[in-house]
């Protein structure tokens, strides 16, 4: 049975993973910033990689070992903040998207009148 929680926010500039108990209680937490990692090198794949071991490692440590996965966001990391994970030692329950879509869009301008 999972005992905890890996949200991945993947946005095109940055990548924030955070490990969480079911409670929601933060257990360990990184992104490209924490790195020392500047500009676009914090969303390329090889830094969301070292992310997904950094915070596996320490989720490890406190005795998380299997995780539900919940990824959000567009960013060519999301995949390998995956390999990052299982790499430091977590196992993955089962994974979800959680991307918000538009339902409708925005609302059209009104037609010009003379």
């Amino acid at each position: 049975m999972p005992d905890s929680v890996v949200t991945v926010n993947a946005t095109m500039n940055n990548i924030h993973a955070c490990v969480s108990n079911l409670d929601g209680q933060v257990v360990s937490k990184g992104s490209g910033g924490v790195l020392g990692l500047k500009h676009r090198a914090r969303a390329t794949p090889e830094a969301a990689r070292d992310i997904g071991e950094q915070i596996a490692r320490k989720a490890y440590d406190l005795g998380y070992r299997v995780s539900h996965i919940r990824l959000k966001g567009p960013s060519r990391g999301r995949s390998q903040v995956l390999r990052g994970l299982i790499s430091g030692g977590l196992k993955v329950y089962d994974i979800k998207d959680i991307t918000p879509m538009p339902t409708n869009g925005c609302r059209p301008k009104t037609m010009r009148r003379l």
